[in-house]
């Protein structure tokens, strides 16, 4: 990372020294997924606060635009904020980045590394990391220390990814619940977020999907019966509730892919089957659809809304 110290005064004709350059900051604050704000040292606003500290004490130094991804995770670079303060850079709207350390840049440590040392100089953007101390501007000599350090936190982000995936892999083996929204006819127990609970409101919804399939019904056709009666999808159900957010969904219809999902689903008899996918690694959020052999199916976590016989029945030649 060596190269020829930028931070030199300059000089007029006259002799005069010129005015130092003021430099347009862009200020990255990052949490990731694995701690989700529980470490109170490291938190958004500690961040920010711990940057706009440094940038008071640096005439030099003048904020333009605060960028944040909350609850993303550093062991790449799909972010929406950092896409965003990259567009912004290329467009010479910022002309420097300013992080608390440089695992809030990224764990990652080949991306991490590319960015430091090709990326943010090629673009002529300065690149400062304040409780590591590092100034790109200033730090010509600092690559070995750097990429030591950027090593150390891709290791932390692996070995983190590790312990978590194990934690959860228990919990799932012990049939608790630990996705996200819960399937459509089910709520996340208020007792025990870790449970489904029947959602009285959809239950016989979903007894009439099972019931019409068994009458010889295809899936297009339950489909449009239930739009025709003027049932919500589950996308516009849970939009309807605020579970989702974007108003795309409450637009949403019944088709054939739902009805699909619904009718081989074994939650529906009480049954919890998980890891039907997972990461193709720690650091990259692709995901990969397991085998049946790696899944975990625990039968009789909670209340079915079928019996098993009809489950059975409408799925017979696919179990």
């Amino acid at each position: 990372m060596a190269r020829v110290s930028r931070k030199k005064k300059r000089y007029d004709k006259a002799g005069e020294e010129k005015k130092e350059k003021v430099f347009g900051c862009g200020i990255y604050a990052r949490l990731s997924v694995e701690n989700s704000g529980r470490e109170e040292s490291d938190t958004i606003e500690n961040q920010i606060e711990i940057i706009r500290r440094y940038i008071a004490g640096r005439k030099y130094l003048k904020e333009v635009k605060l960028y944040v991804d909350n609850g993303r995770s550093g062991t790449n670079f799909d972010r929406d904020a950092f896409e965003e303060m990259m567009r912004d850079a290329e467009k010479k709207k910022i002309e420097c980045i300013i992080v608390k350390d440089l695992s809030r840049l990224g764990r990652n440590f080949i991306q991490t590394g590319e960015y430091i040392e090709r990326i943010f100089p090629k673009m002529s953007v300065r690149f400062i990391a304040v409780c590591d101390g590092y100034d790109s501007f200033e730090n010509d000599e600092a690559g070995l220390e750097i990429a030591f350090k950027n090593l150390i936190n891709d290791h932390y982000a692996r070995d983190i990814s590790v312990k978590i995936t194990s934690a959860l892999e228990i919990k799932q083996k012990n049939g608790e619940y630990i996705g996200g929204n819960p399937p459509y006819g089910y709520l996340i127990s208020k007792e025990d977020r870790h449970r489904l609970v029947i959602d009285k409101e959809c239950e016989n919804i979903v007894q009439k999907i099972f019931r019409f399939r068994a009458d010889g019904m295809s899936y297009s056709q339950i489909a449009k019966r239930l739009n025709d009666d003027g049932v919500l999808s589950p996308s516009a159900y849970r939009y309807s509730r605020g579970m989702i957010k974007s108003e795309r969904a409450k637009n949403i219809k019944w088709c054939e892919r739902t009805i699909g999902v619904i009718i081989s689903n074994p939650v529906y008899v009480g049954d919890m089957v998980q890891r039907k996918s997972r990461r193709e690694n720690y650091a990259r959020g692709k995901r990969i659809v397991t085998k049946e052999s790696e899944r975990f199916t625990v039968r009789g976590t909670h209340k079915g809304i079928i019996e098993r016989e009809l489950f059975e029945e409408v799925n017979k030649g696919r179990l």
